[in-house]
Order: structure tokens, then C-alpha cells, then sequence
């Protein structure tokens, strides 16, 4: 998942790129591609959220104790739900750029959004590492 989420991340730098690059003529297709990017870089961070709750969960019940990883199962939580509100905003700003009521906010917004995915990434990718060492230890 998280080469998906690497994937959903050059999506969107490939549509600001072409955003930038092609100018308001194109901004049909830079909406479809940042929409697409949006939507494919949700889904890795929700996975991550789940699948990372739901192991240290039924792992904590098979052994009857507390399953080490917890803060990086909660950063990678917290990184994952500020990607999701960014991209959220990103996605306002860029409608309000579309029908002309603003969106001054949306090209730094998108400067932020790939900082802040390029972090959850790294914080997700952390949290399953230490997850599969808990597993493995735990014969999970």
C-alpha cells in the first residue's frame, strides 16, 4: 500500500505540474487527474489506519498482552488523518479556483500536500515495519 500511496503522490505532483505547466486552457484535465490522485492516495492511508488498528487488536487478544508499537501506530494514525484533511482542503481551494469564487490558497496548499504526504508516507511505512516485527515476535 504504501507503493500505492507513492504512486498517488507523483499523480498529484503531475497534476499540479501540468496545472502549472498548461495553464487555465487545460483545467478540465488537471481536475480529472487531481481528483483521481485524491481519491488513490485516500485509500493507502485508510488501509494503514484499519489494517494497523485491527492487527495490534486481535494480536493484544491472542496473547493477552499489549502489543509494543502503539506510538507508531498512533503517529502514523495522526500523520494519515492530516494527509486526508490536506488533500480535503486541497480539493476545496481547487473548486473554488474552478467556479471563480478564490482558491488564492491552492497552489501553496498543494506545496503543503505533497510535504505532509511524502511524511505520512514515511511515518505509515515505519509503523507496518514495526508491526511486522511485533508480529513476528508474537507469531502473528
Amino acid at each position: 500500500m504504501i507503493v500505492v500511496g507513492a504512486v498517488a503522490t507523483a499523480l498529484l505532483a503531475g497534476a499540479g505540474v501540468h496545472a502549472y505547466a498548461a495553464g487555465p486552457d487545460a483545467i478540465d484535465l488537471h481536475l480529472l487527474l487531481a481528483l483521481g490522485a485524491i481519491l488513490a492516495a485516500a485509500l493507502p492511508h485508510l488501509w494503514v489506519i484499519f489494517y494497523l488498528a485491527g492487527t495490534r487488536r486481535a494480536l493484544a487478544r491472542e496473547t493477552g498482552t499489549p502489543v509494543p508499537g502503539r506510538r507508531a501506530a498512533a503517529v502514523a494514525a495522526g500523520s494519515a488523518l492530516a494527509a486526508l484533511a490536506a488533500a480535503g482542503a486541497l480539493a476545496v481551494t481547487g473548486a473554488r479556483a474552478y467556479v471563480g469564487t478564490g482558491g488564492a490558497l491552492h497552489g501553496p496548499l498543494f506545496w503543503a500536500l505533497l510535504a505532509v504526504q511524502a511524511a505520512a508516507l514515511w511515518t505509515e511505512w515505519r509503523a507496518l515495519a514495526e508491526n511486522a516485527r511485533g508480529l513476528a515476535r508474537h507469531g502473528g
